[in-house]
């Protein structure tokens, strides 16, 4: 996804993922070491083992979410440029939400890296998935929800399934980024200073133009 960069007000590209995801969660406080947030081979290309370091910019253990960025490009100069690179080589993706108290039709990314269909909704909190033409695995955690119009309405995150598959009565729930991440990481409204307005997608999703880069990306399972 791309926010703003605070000194800069510049756009830069982030990974989310899932916080059980992390190796370890940083201590509590807003200041820590940069060991302490740092991650050596966490992310890769989807199929590829982890090579890429991160640092944890924003983590909420409770709705297991998580926001990771550039290494310290200062004292990790050659560990930046090899997440930039691979940030960059990622196909965004736009972050959108699902009606509350309706069940659509969502998409979930098989551990077989195909795309399979669910019903999703949420209440006011966590996203809802049910009634998948396949289980959620583990393996799948940190990997993008999709709505009907390809944006991300939640991570992937947990599962509950009995009698799979004859019964197929499978559900999850799941973080919905518009609705757990700090307002500092939602871009504002799509303007002149970053680009027209794209065609095709809801005013939920130009309102927060939030772009989501685990469609290829791996951040652990």
């Amino acid at each position: 996804m791309e926010v703003l960069q605070p000194s800069l007000r510049m756009p830069m590209r982030v990974v989310l993922t899932a916080a059980h995801c992390l190796p370890k969660i940083p201590p509590a406080m807003n200041f820590s070491y940069l060991e302490e947030r740092t991650y050596e081979k966490l992310l890769g290309p989807l199929g590829s083992k982890p090579t890429v370091w991160g640092e944890c910019f924003f983590v909420d253990p409770v709705a297991d979410i998580a926001v990771i960025g550039e290494p310290d490009s200062q004292e990790l100069s050659d560990q930046a440029e090899q997440f930039r690179a691979l940030v960059e080589a990622a196909v965004p993706l736009s972050l959108g939400d699902c009606p509350a108290e309706k069940e659509t039709a969502a998409w979930m990314l098989s551990l077989e890296g195909e795309w399979f269909r669910c019903t999703a909704q949420h209440f006011g909190g966590p996203l809802i998935t049910s009634k998948g033409k396949k289980p959620i695995q583990g393996g799948m955690s940190g990997s993008p929800i999709l709505a009907a119009d390809g944006s991300v309405i939640g991570v992937a995150t947990t599962s509950s399934t009995v009698g799979w598959p004859k019964a197929k009565e499978e559900s999850g729930t799941h973080p919905r980024p518009l609705c757990d991440l700090p307002q500092r990481y939602l871009l504002p409204k799509v303007g002149s200073k970053l680009g027209p307005r794209p065609r095709g997608r809801s005013r939920t999703v130009l309102d927060r133009p939030l772009i989501l880069l685990a469609k290829k990306l791996r951040a652990g399972a």
